[in-house]
């Protein structure tokens, strides 16, 4: 009777969380815009409000509950890549368009590469905060690293197979956001050479792939992946295995038809 009872407020507790998460979030936006991203006041809102998802994301919820924590965790973290990048083409834009002397354009680089390096710093820490979230994933629903990557239905029975799914699904999650994570910091190396490594990014996605294989999401990224080095046979592959899974990626559609519109 007591554990029935608690539920309500268990729910009412967990709905009061978020609700105050996302009045941080409307805080954090207004601090950005305002003070930009690299401002001491914008990053401890920043990491409170990525530690509240986090311990909203290790409580037990269903999986479409897990689903849209993990979806704002990642929007999180998206508007500080939104921002970071707003700065670097605005302040690539001023570069390009000072004409009155080197010094000028030469202050004006070295805020630019300091924007980037920022901007890097960021997306390594960010990759490391998801591969700690997959180790204490694992630790809460006590899933070792070579169960993750059972097939679904052929899970050993030591282990309660919904726990099990919710793991390999959050899981599969975080790894996919890593290897955006990584896509997006190769994209600022090496810039005047453009010699870009994927290699990171790619191992992400085929991680992802192996635990959670129902979903087009990795499929898609490494068919972006593709198209970065021109081979637009491999990202039609990818984009075709994107759209013939259980859980297909709506954009894979898009970038499909954009392919075949390329190759005619």
């Amino acid at each position: 009777m007591t554990t029935n009872s608690s539920l309500p407020s268990e729910v009412h507790k967990e709905k009061q969380i978020l609700f105050e998460i996302g009045n941080s979030e409307r805080q954090l936006l207004a601090l950005i815009h305002s003070k930009g991203p690299l401002h001491s006041d914008v990053q401890v809102l920043y990491h409170y409000i990525r530690s509240s998802y986090e311990r909203t994301i290790l409580n037990n919820h269903t999986q479409s509950e897990l689903q849209d924590v993990e979806y704002s965790l990642w929007k999180l973290h998206y508007k500080h890549i939104d921002e970071f990048r707003k700065i670097i083409k605005k302040c690539s834009g001023n570069a390009e368009n000072k004409k009155s002397g080197m010094l000028q354009d030469g202050v004006v680089q070295i805020n630019n590469d300091n924007h980037i390096n920022a901007f890097k710093s960021f997306l390594s820490e960010a990759t490391e905060f998801y591969r700690t979230l997959i180790v204490k994933l694992r630790k809460h629903y006590g899933v070792p690293e070579e169960a993750l990557f059972h097939k679904k239905g052929c899970v050993s029975t030591s282990f309660e197979p919904e726990s099990m799914l919710r793991c390999q699904y959050i899981c599969h999650r975080c790894l996919v956001c890593m290897g955006d994570l990584s896509r997006y910091k190769q994209q600022y190396e090496n810039l005047y050479t453009q010699k870009q490594n994927w290699s990171v990014a790619a191992t992400h996605y085929l991680e992802a792939i192996r635990i959670w294989p129902d979903s087009g999401n990795p499929q898609n990224q490494l068919a972006v992946l593709a198209t970065y080095i021109g081979d637009d046979f491999l990202a039609l592959y990818h984009c075709v295995r994107s759209l013939s899974v259980k859980e297909p990626f709506p954009d894979a559609w898009d970038n499909l038809i954009l392919l075949l519109e390329k190759v005619r």
